[in-house]
Parts: C-alpha cells; structure tokens; sequence
C-alpha cells in the first residue's frame, strides 16, 4: 500500500496516508487543491492535482453544491492540467513563518532519573552504558525548533531538513509501506453536516467496501465513510456494529496502542448513548472483549443478544463468534455458524476467508481451496485469497505452473496489507519453484524476502540448506513485521519466553528504532518477573519513539509498582506535553495514587477518566478498592457491582465484589460468596487466595492456613500463596509463645516464595520480619539488608534495618540503627515509625552516656525532639507521650514533662495507664510538690492495688511529707 506525505501552503506536513485517505479528506473539505504531495518516506513535492486520482476528486469536489466548511470552486486553484503531470517540478516555496511553540534552551529536554537502588541500576541499567536517565523530549517542540533553524539556510536545506524531520515523526525505521501498521479512526466532533442522501449513499458504498472486498485497503475505506456518518449522525445505530466490526478486522495489522484503543472506546461511548436498545453496542462490547483475549465474555454477550437481535444482526454475530471459536481451536462449532452466514448473505467475503484459513490449518486442503475459490469468484483481485490459492496449488495439488503464475502476478501487484504468515509461504513457494526450475537469482529473490520476514522459520531454514552458500541472505533486509507478528502469536499462546526473541529480533533489524517491538518485549519481560529488564526495553521503546504514549504509561506502572513513585509521577507529568488522551493520563494517575495509599486523589483521577470513557472495568476496580479503604462501603460495593455487571468472568472484579459484601450487602457475606465461586470455578486459584487472605485480615489465621495451602495444592507455583503461608505461620508462632514449629514452617514458606522469584523482595522483608518477632535480630537485618539492595525504595526498609540494628546490645548497632531512622523520615516525612525509632534510640544513648552530665542531657533533648515530631503524625499515644515526658524530665525541663502529663489526664481520663499518675507523682516529688505528687500517687495505687512499689513510695511520701510539715514548724 503507497503511502503519501501532504503539505499545505504553510509548510506544514501531514501523514503519511494511503490514497484511499487521501481522496476522503479531499471528499471531506480538508485538502482543497491547494496542497502538495510526496511519496513516503521521500519524493519530491508536487501539486495535489498532479496525481491522477487526486485530480478526479479535486474536480468533482468542485462540481458539488457549496458547503459551510467545504472550499467554494473559486478558491480552489489547479496549478497544471493531469496530462501535464508528468513535467511538473516542485515550486519554489518561501519560507513561511513557523508558528510553535516557544521553547528555551532549558526546555527542550525534561530529564527524569530513576530512583531505583543502586544495585538493581548496576545489574540491570548500567548494561552496555544503558543510563538510569530518561531523557523526555517533547517532539512537537523539537520539530518546531528545527524548522526555525532550517529557515536560516538555502532552500535545498530546507526540505532535506523537513524530510528529516518527517522521519522522526513518522516512524521511518520500516523498510516499506507494507511495514507500516494501520490506524483505528476515531470518532469526533462533526466538520460539516452530511445530507441524508449523502449519508445513504456513503452507508451503501462503505457495507459494499467491506462486504464484497474483504481487504484492509477497503476496510480502512469503510472506516472513513463509517466514522464520517457517525461524527455527522450520531444516532445512526448501526453504524456503530459495521464500524466495530471493521475496528476487529484491522486489529492484527494496527499500532494496537493507545490511540488505537482510544478510538475503539470512543465507539463504545458513543454507541452506548446513542443506541437505546443497546443491540449494536453490544457488538462492539463482544469486539471489545475479543480484543482483550476475554473469549468467554465476548460470546456471552453475544449469546445474550441473539434473543433480541434485529434479522440484520445475525450474520455478524455469527461471524463474531466463529472467530472467537477459531480462537479457541472450536473449529467444528466454528464452521457451522459460518455454514449459517452462508445462507443469509452468500456475498459477503470474510466468513469464506476464516473458513478457508480454518481448513488449511486442519490440512482439510481441497476443503480450504474450496471456500478461497468463493472468495475469488466474489472478488478475483483478493490477494489474500489469490495467495493461498498459489500455495495449495503448489504444496498440494502439484499445479506448479498455475502456482507460479498467480503467485508472481500477486505479489508482483501486491498494494495491499497481508498477513505475514501466508506472505512468507507464498515466498517459500515461489522460491522451491523455481529451485526446481534451476532458476537460482529468481530463487534467491524469493529466499531472501522470506528470510526477511522470519529468519528462523523452518522451510527458510530448507532453503538455506538447498542454496548451500547462506552469504546470499541479507541480514540487512530482514522486516520487523514478520517477526512481531511470530512474537505476539506466542504471546497469545501464553509462550512469551518464545515470544521474546522474536520481538527482540525485530527492535535489531531495524536499527534499534523499533518502539513497538522494545514495548512488546518489555511486557514479556515483566510478565517473566524480570522487572529490571522490563524498565531497560520501556526506555528504549521511548528513545526509539518519543511519541509512544503507551511506554510512559507503562514505564511509570512498573515503576509505581516498584516503589519508585517519585519517578513514576515524574514520567506521567512530562507526558502532558505529548497531549495524551486525557483518559489513558488520568487513569495513569489514579492508579499510582492507588499505590500510595493517596486514595482521595485516587477517587479523583479516576471519576475524572470515566467521564471519558465509562466501561473501563479496571478503573470500577480501582475506585471499589479506595472506597474500601476509606470505609465507604456503599460506594466500594456500587462501583465493585458496576464492574461485575461489565463482566462477570472477570476475577479481580468478582473478588473486589465479594470484599464489600461484609458491609454492604443484606443479602450475601463475603465468605459465603467466595465459597460460592470456589464452588462454580474449582480452577481458579485466585479465588481461594481471595479467601485466604480474606481470613487473614479477619486474624482467623487457622482458616487462612486451609486456604493458602490448597492454593498451592492447586497451583504449585503460585507465589502469593506461599507468601501468606510463611505469613500466617508466623502470626501463630508469636502467639503461641514462639513454641513449636511454625516458626520454621514460616521460614521454609518464605523460602519457597523467593526460589519462585528471585527479584521479588516481598518474601525476604516478611521473613526478617518474623526473625524480629523471635529476636533473631542478626537474621532479621541481613534479610532486610537483601531488601534494600533489591530496591531501596521499598516501604519502611531503612526503618526495619534500624529496627533490627537497635536490638542489637552494642553503640555501633545503636548508631546504624539511627542513621537509618534518619533516613526513613527523610523518605517518609509524614510517617510516626521513623521518628518513634530515632527517639528511643536517643533515650537509650543518652541512659549510657553517663559519664558527660552534659552529653545525657544533651541526648536528652534530641529524644524529646523526636517524639515530639512522632506525636505530630500520632495524636495522643501514650507509650510515646510518657517517653516524651521522661526526656522532657532528663532535660531538665520539669514544667513541660508535667504540662503534658496533666493534659494527658484531662483530655483522655486515662483510668488504663496507672504508671502515668506514677510518673506524674514522681515529677511533682522532685518539684518537692509533695502533697500533689501523693494525690498523684494515691491514683496509681487504686489503678493497680497489688502494685509491688507501693509500700516503699508510701513510706517515703509520707516521710517527705512528714519532714517538709517538721520543716515548716521550725522555722515558725
């Protein structure tokens, strides 16, 4: 398929587009003559008349009755006549004045370092020189900046610059326009309005583009004239299912990006507002569930609509759920629903191209050419159909010269989008036919461009042995497409170990500028649980493409994940400038802020992205979750029901469902229906963790315990299982006294949880945590210590290393353990624990410092101030309170100690806290306030009436007491 560039008379470039886009836009009002076209990637620039097919529309536009946004005939200017095409050269332009936006020399490039620990960077960034800084550039502003320079130097400069720049812009690492994928067109806002006839005959012409033809040039036609009528006519119901339908059939050669899905729920949105019988939105909520892999989903809500779908319906709802079978390798149900369409629309050529692949994948031959000969009686030019047609006649019927002769005419006329395994076998084909003709160049030809799509297919493999001298493949030709398209159909097998090198290869032929390729890998890298390398192939995804919105997303998910949300947030901030769907940004937002436990702020950018786009059963997850933790439960189970109704195979939105049953729901508890599906889905091991920790947070651990383990009975390697078992065992073993063997049961769990996955710290914090409860405090710090090297960003970390160095009876331990504490509050400055920490450890310094009267007061004073900021972000503790008071006291700073201690008593009346009357007894004793601190005194007896003191501190009261009255007399 040729693709085009376009520039107006501005200087301002477009594209690239195909022809049949072109021409739409012309048809639309959007080019009006006035431009000039190229080819892509290079070309020289002549005027949109000088094209043939241009020119036709150009003047048939002009023949038009007038319309409110379309170019009246007199301002429409044909520079040369079509038969004069062939001598135009390309005008002389001036330079225009390029309007962007103003950029400073410290603006062009928004630096973003990773805050991962040092270790993980080492291990994994610094590979090959691979920096651990990301470099966001806004190519909009770049692009315009070098424009300004260009207009400074002669004019051949000028347009080597623009085509370079259209490089960058435009994905130029493929090595032809086949390479470049498809775009999914999303419905807007009206240009101009659109007559009924118009609209009619459009209609009429795209349903025959897509019906009759069956290719991807004309399904990218019937899109156009689809989206047309329907950013015109809203309410024009059908048009939404036809325009699915298309959205589905271009999925496998589209971007399959942001943008992309964007454009598809944009089509839901609209169709569910428009539609008021919801038939034809549910056929795009069935492509939609297709898209994402949810098979079931997709022929439940197809199931649901044949009861109630009008006549015109049913041929593509049996369509839909033949390829959903196919999918699942269901080809006799399959067949019979394409038996179906048949009968009811016998021209319609899709239904015959998925039978026909279906038995050509059974090796039912003579069946497949059977339904490919239909598709050419339809359509003769169909080179899909033509193709597969020249390789069963080769492979299997021993037509070689028919095979020949249709193979090299279709691939010599080959204009359109093909998928690349029956590329690679027409090549194949050819390639053995002419081995066998003895005809060596043809041979090499036709070697080397199946080589290029897939370098280690097995009959490419054949040939290389036949040719003996392998020097003739070149390594320089190989296409990135083949190879990605390999890569994702292991992926969608769920083989991305498979899938990996085949995406790896991809992003290397071409030049390492291969974004999509990097993406693909990144995500099969993290799905691997190598997250380090996940982050290394999102970085390279964005330097190969500074606008693929999709990587930043994904590198800021990863990140947050990883506890890196500074540079997390800092990614999703400088994406702003790419003018991303608001949408994908806000639900990026909301879902980092679900990470942090910001749960308003989460609520916020999630309610903001559905006023967007309102079927996104994530975000009904994630707003359920934060509602949940804020208590809300009313509006945790609305939106957790909301989710299940979108779906109910889901299983994060069942279990979010079941989770606010407790609170919210008369009808259901949580466990009840978390037994229920345990009952209905045996399989589905998540629903028996669900339950498991469900207990567990419940601290009915015993039960948790039956759970976690016939989660790992079902699925051995099933880590989160492992994890809470190692937990739960260890709760039990501190309650009972840390006796028995739960300890070591919670030791062996935690084990098998890292062995699973070497780079998942999870296990080891929760491990040194139990070495903490057992006093094991050497254990627990060289756990926590394997922690931080892991990612020094995991919560609390240097918290819980200076934990377990502060139990550790030495002032070396004791002055670690406060450097760490230092550094928790300086990460977390709103956290109590990091403070608390730094308080105790001045309070036992400043116990052992005796020999400096000045040091221990010294120590004394720093203590208090910790508390102090420990009781800022803790309102009212009384264990730090009365810590307070006993370094407000070492201080010398009686009046404060008692100030807090009386206020303590007023506002809380703490009848539980007798030592808190004795330590305010205590103060007013060394004040020489004696018959207060007996008052305060005689508190704590009737607190605790079997106190062990209480005779002595009696005695010596009253003898104060005594002495102070004897005192008093004398001096009388």
């Amino acid at each position: 398929m040729k693709l085009f560039l376009i520039k107006d008379k501005k200087g301002k470039i477009f594209g690239p587009y195909n022809e049949h886009e072109i021409c739409f836009y012309i048809e639309e009002g959007d080019f009006k003559g006035e431009e000039l076209f190229s080819d892509y990637p290079t070309g020289e620039w002549k005027p949109l008349s000088a094209h043939p097919v241009f020119y036709e529309k150009i003047l048939a536009q002009l023949n038009k009755p007038d319309e409110k946004t379309h170019p009246s005939p007199s301002s429409v200017s044909i520079e040369k006549s079509d038969s004069e095409s062939n001598s135009i050269k390309e005008e002389p332009i001036e330079p225009t004045r390029i309007v962007g936006p103003k950029v400073s020399k410290t603006d062009q490039k928004k630096k973003i370092k990773i805050k991962l620990s040092e270790e993980f960077k080492e291990n994994v960034l610094a590979e090959e020189g691979f920096s651990d800084v990301i470099e966001m550039e806004d190519v909009q502003k770049k692009f315009f900046l070098k424009l300004k320079s260009s207009l400074k130097v002669p004019l051949l400069v000028f347009v080597i610059s623009v085509f370079a720049f259209a490089l960058l812009l435009f994905n130029t690492d493929q090595k032809n326009q086949n390479e470049q994928p498809v775009r999914l067109l999303s419905i807007k806002k009206s240009r101009s309005h659109l007559e009924k006839e118009g609209m009619k005959e459009k209609l009429r012409s795209a349903f025959l583009d897509y019906t009759t033809k069956g290719t991807v040039s004309y399904y990218l036609t019937a899109q156009m004239q689809y989206v047309r009528v329907l950013e015109s006519h809203p309410d024009e119901a059908s048009a939404y299912m036809h325009l699915c339908l298309i959205y589905l059939e271009l999925w496998p050669f589209a971007y399959q990006d942001t943008r992309d899905r964007g454009a598809l729920n944009k089509t839901l949105s609209s169709a569910k507002k428009h539609d008021k019988k919801k038939n034809y939105f549910n056929i795009c909520r069935s492509v939609q569930a297709f898209i994402d892999k949810k098979f079931e989903l997709a022929l439940m809500i197809l199931d649901n609509d044949l009861q109630s779908a009008p006549r015109t319906m049913v041929p593509i709802v049996f369509y839909i759920k033949a390829k959903i079978l196919k999918s699942i390798s269901n080809y006799k149900e399959a067949n019979s629903y394409l038996q179906s369409i048949y009968t009811i629309q016998a021209q319609w050529v899709a239904p015959y191209l998925l039978s026909g692949r279906m038995y050509y994948e059974k090796q039912q031959y003579d069946l497949s050419a059977n339904r490919y000969q239909k598709v050419l009686s339809l359509f003769s030019k169909h080179p899909s159909a033509n193709l597969r047609m020249g390789i069963l006649e080769y492979k299997y019927f021993k037509k070689i010269q028919n095979s020949e002769r249709r193979l090299k005419t279709t691939l010599t006329d080959l204009n359109d989008w093909i998928e690349p395994d029956i590329l690679i076998e027409a090549y194949i084909s050819l390639a053995n036919i002419y081995f066998r003709q003895n005809n060596k160049k043809e041979m090499i030809k036709y070697s080397n461009k199946a080589y290029a799509l897939e370098p280690d297919h097995p009959d490419v493999m054949s040939l290389k042995s036949k040719l003996k001298d392998t020097s003739v493949f070149d390594e320089n030709k190989i296409q990135a497409r083949g190879l990605i398209f390999k890569g994702d159909m292991f992926v969608s097998q769920g083989d991305c170990s498979s899938a990996k090198k085949y995406f790896k290869k991809a992003y290397e032929v071409s030049n390492k500028k291969n974004a999509l390729a990097a993406f693909k890998l990144a995500q099969c890298f993290w799905q691997s649980g190598v997250s380090g390398q996940a982050i290394r192939w999102l970085q390279r995804s964005i330097n190969a493409d500074g606008k693929m919105l999709p990587a930043y997303f994904l590198l800021s998910d990863y990140l947050s994940t990883l506890y890196d949300f500074e540079s997390a947030k800092d990614i999703l901030n400088a994406t702003r400038s790419q003018n991303p769907s608001h949408y994908d940004l806000f639900k990026a937002y909301a879902f980092l802020s679900l990470r942090q436990k910001h749960y308003s702020s989460a609520i916020t950018y999630a309610e903001r992205a559905l006023k967007f786009y309102t079927l996104d059963i994530e975000i009904y997850i994630l707003l359920s979750k934060a509602y949940l933790a804020l208590e809300k439960s009313n509006k945790a189970y609305y939106y957790a029901d909301k989710a299940v109704q979108e779906d109910r195979n889901d299983i994060q939105a069942q279990i979010a469902y079941a989770l606010t049953l407790d609170s919210a729901n008369e009808l259901y508890n949580t466990q009840a229906y978390f037994e229920e599906l345990i009952k209905r889905n045996p399989s589905v091991v998540e629903y028996v963790q669900a339950l498991g920790e469900y207990y567990f947070n419940k601290s009915e651990y015993e039960k948790a315990l039956d759970q976690f383990q016939l989660a790992v009975q079902q699925a051995p390697k099933f880590k989160p299982a492992y994890i809470y078992l190692g937990r739960s065992y260890s709760v039990l073993s501190y309650e009972e006294g840390r006796k028995g063997d739960k300890y070591e049961k919670a030791l062996k769990n935690f084990l098998s949880a890292t062995l699973l996955d070497v780079s998942d710290p999870d296990p080891m914090f929760y491990l040194g945590q139990t070495h903490i409860q057992h006093e094991n405090y050497q254990l627990a710090e060289n756990e926590f210590e394997k922690v931080l090297r892991l990612n020094s960003n995991y919560p609390m970390i240097h918290y819980y290393i200076g934990l377990a160095n502060f139990h550790q009876p030495q002032d070396k331990n004791w002055e670690k353990a406060l450097t760490f504490a230092k550094t928790q509050s300086a990460k977390n400055p709103n956290h109590f624990l990091p403070y608390k920490l730094a308080g105790d450890i001045y309070l036992a310094l400043s116990k052992g410092a005796v020999h400096d009267p000045q040091e221990v007061q010294r120590k004394y004073k720093l203590c208090a101030k910790e508390y102090q900021k420990a009781l800022k972000h803790l309102k009212k503790s009384i264990e730090v309170s009365m810590k307070l008071m006993e370094c407000y006291k070492g201080a010398g700073d009686l009046d404060s100690a008692l100030q807090l201690g009386e206020q303590l008593v007023k506002e809380k009346g703490l009848s539980g806290h007798p030592e808190l009357y004795k330590e305010i007894g205590g103060l007013f004793e060394i004040k020489e306030e004696y018959e207060k601190a007996r008052s305060y005194y005689l508190e704590y007896f009737e607190l605790r009436p079997g106190a062990k003191d209480k005779a002595t501190i009696s005695a010596r009261i009253n003898k104060l007491i005594q002495d102070k009255q004897n005192l008093s007399k004398s001096e009388e």
